[in-house]
């Protein structure tokens, strides 16, 4: 688990904010050219193999690995569960994050990763907060912090979930 400061701009990704619900191994095919970084969201491709997400996607879960880019890993390990709730942060874009955000769903910031660290710089997209479908839902702040605003760390959970029920289209 990332080293967590209140109120810093310190992208890590997401990661489990209680306990695990459920981890499982996907695979990746070797012609793909992203790293996956512990802490990145992930979804699945058209073929069926584990990918990086970007804002928009219908979400797997997050990454518990590393795994090196064009390299064929069948062991990509993802935390998959659809009532997995995640601490992770908000970015500083657009009107910070306040407690009438709570309930309401926003996209992540897809950022690549950090190569020094090895570790996600996933993050939420503050200025999305609304009503309307999105892939991540707001919970609350994380205890960690003292008041809502920008760069703050958040529980989440998937709203956009690959497994999840609902009227959702398969992969």
């Amino acid at each position: 688990m990332p080293y967590l400061k209140a109120a810093t701009d310190a992208p890590f990704g997401a990661t489990p904010f209680d306990e695990t619900l459920r981890l499982q191994p996907y695979n990746k095919v070797v012609g793909y050219a992203t790293r996956i970084f512990p802490g990145d969201f992930v979804t699945l491709a058209a073929d069926g193999n584990v990918q990086v997400a970007a804002a928009g996607d219908r979400l797997l879960g997050v990454s518990a690995v590393d795994s090196a880019a064009s390299t064929a890993d069948a062991n990509v390990l993802v935390y998959d569960h659809p009532d997995q709730r995640f601490a992770v942060q908000v970015d500083d874009t657009g009107t910070a994050t306040a407690q009438t955000n709570v309930g309401n769903n926003t996209d992540i910031l897809a950022t690549a990763g950090d190569a020094t660290t090895s570790r996600s710089r996933h993050e939420l997209t503050q200025s999305g907060w609304g009503t309307g479908t999105a892939q991540c839902k707001l919970i609350g702040l994380h205890p960690i912090e003292t008041a809502f605003a920008s760069n703050r760390k958040m529980i989440v959970r998937i709203s956009e979930h690959i497994y999840g029920t609902g009227a959702e289209s398969g992969v």
